[in-house]
């Protein structure tokens, strides 16, 4: 008689047993993705080669791609796990699952549109954490983004104020001792060269500033003159602009170039005065200049817009005055 054919399954060998989840063949691919990525970032840091930046760009971009792969294979592998233990035991399980590959996916594309999106609005609070922040949160992001656009418009207001003001704050000039004189804060965009005799009316105008810049090794100078005049005109200058308008007590000159011989003037509001003649109010005098001229003014308590400094004379054998600083006091 015939023996009969066993029907023992564990004399067969599984299918299941032969088949390799398909996460596991994925997930290396993710991870070669990103430590090539770091490659290229660190050749883009050494040579600058845009190249390099650009296989970056590709490369993280495919990690992202490959690693929603691997979750979304992980979910189908045990979907269909041969092995029941390995199963999902209900449908909640697989939701939950689920509902990570659509965090994961839209982390990665930054976005999600359609229904995805109403999806997404439904997902617990488990999942969510996987989402960009801006998709978790939108408000209050926004809410954060306009505060903080709002401290960086004031820091950059402040900062440009700063500036314009230059390093002569009031706190950076050393105040006369015993004078009972206020320093008065310039701003940079506050200083003018003054050449009205000129043929081009200019004298290094690009330099003006560097008289209100609180740094004494730096200076405005006059054009180059020959035979120790100014050229046959009666004086050049430099003005600085008090804004608001001040009734200056003193003003200071600081100079490397001492001797030079001239005067204080100031004006009103107004555009500036077309020549010494007209406009120009005389305030004080300066016979021989000091590296640090201090010049009493005045001003019998009217306000004044313009504090201008003419240059009438050169000093014995130089060709040019030079002027590092001009300080206002009230």
């Amino acid at each position: 008689m015939t023996k009969p054919e066993s029907t023992d399954l564990t004399s067969r060998p599984r299918a299941g047993a032969l088949r390799r989840p398909i996460h596991q063949i994925l997930v290396p691919f993710p991870v070669a993705y990103f430590a090539a990525a770091f490659a290229t970032d660190l050749a883009y840091w050494r040579t600058a080669e845009v190249m390099w930046y650009r296989f970056s760009v590709w490369l993280i971009a495919g990690g992202l791609v490959m690693a929603a792969l691997v979750a979304l294979a992980a979910v189908v592998d045990r979907a269909t796990a041969k092995d029941l233990d390995r199963r999902y035991t209900d449908d909640r399980e697989l939701i939950a699952d689920l509902e990570d590959v659509l965090a994961i996916e839209t982390a990665r594309s930054g976005q999600a549109t359609g229904e995805a999106t109403a999806v997404i609005r439904t997902l617990p609070s488990r999942a969510r954490r996987r989402l960009p922040l801006r998709m978790r949160h939108p408000v209050a992001l926004l809410i954060a983004l306009v505060l903080i656009g709002a401290a960086v418009a004031v820091a950059l207001y402040l900062a440009a104020d700063r500036a314009q003001h230059g390093a002569q704050a009031t706190r950076n000039i050393p105040t006369p001792k015993n004078s009972g004189l206020t320093p008065f804060s310039l701003k940079q965009a506050n200083a003018h060269d003054y050449d009205p005799l000129g043929d081009n009316k200019s004298e290094h105008p690009e330099k003006a500033k560097l008289v209100v810049d609180g740094e004494t090794n730096t200076s405005w100078s006059t054009e180059t003159y020959r035979g120790n005049t100014l050229g046959g005109k009666a004086g050049v200058g430099i003005y600085v602009i008090a804004d608001p308008t001040v009734a200056a007590r003193a003003i200071e000159v600081l100079t490397p170039t001492k001797g030079w011989a001239g005067a204080i003037y100031v004006a009103k509001k107004g555009p500036e005065p077309a020549s010494i003649d007209s406009g120009w109010q005389k305030l004080g005098d300066i016979p021989s200049a000091k590296a640090s001229q201090r010049v009493d003014l005045d001003t019998a308590g009217n306000r004044f817009r313009y504090y201008l400094v003419w240059i009438t004379k050169l000093p014995p054998g130089a060709d040019k005055v030079e002027i590092s600083e001009i300080r206002l006091f009230k």
